[in-house]
């Protein structure tokens, strides 16, 4: 019996929860890009914190983006090489931190551009649920790269 395709079970590995990740870090910056786009909303008088708020949507994904291309070699023991581990746990770390960093912008833009409360939440709640997911995702990585000292 066949079964449609958003309906199936997909199987929680790390490499779904990293798919999840950088998936979600691309959705939070698009969206950004496209709300902050408007002349409309944000006002070109303050396009320096537009600009910030923009880059810091842009970064969550590029190092989301980072932290999944690092790939971590293992030595000749078939340990994971801390390295590599570390270059990508920051990755990982920094995504966390900057997405921390936007929900403050996105509630400054409230105040400042008088955005709508539902407009509001729903693009913090893309955030919150993206940082949720990079968190999974570094929590994943630490129980797989456990062995790394």
């Amino acid at each position: 019996m066949s079964v449609v395709a958003g309906k199936r079970n997909v199987a929680d590995t790390p490499a779904n929860k990293m798919f999840y990740a950088v998936d979600s870090a691309r959705g939070l910056a698009v969206h950004t890009i496209r709300i902050c786009s408007n002349p409309k909303v944000f006002d070109p008088r303050y396009n320096g914190v537009v600009d910030k708020i923009v880059g810091l949507a842009m970064g969550i994904y590029a190092d989301a983006w980072e932290a999944n291309h690092v790939l971590v070699r293992k030595d000749p023991d078939g340990k994971p090489l801390q390295s590599d581990w570390e270059i990508r746990r920051n990755y990982e770390v920094s995504a966390a931190r900057k997405c921390s960093i936007l929900l403050s912008m996105i509630d400054l833009s409230k105040q400042l551009f008088h955005l709508r409360s539902r407009k509001v939440k729903a693009w913090a709640q893309m955030t919150i649920s993206t940082r949720a997911d990079i968190i999974r995702w570094a929590q994943s990585d630490q129980k797989r790269y456990s062995s790394v000292k």
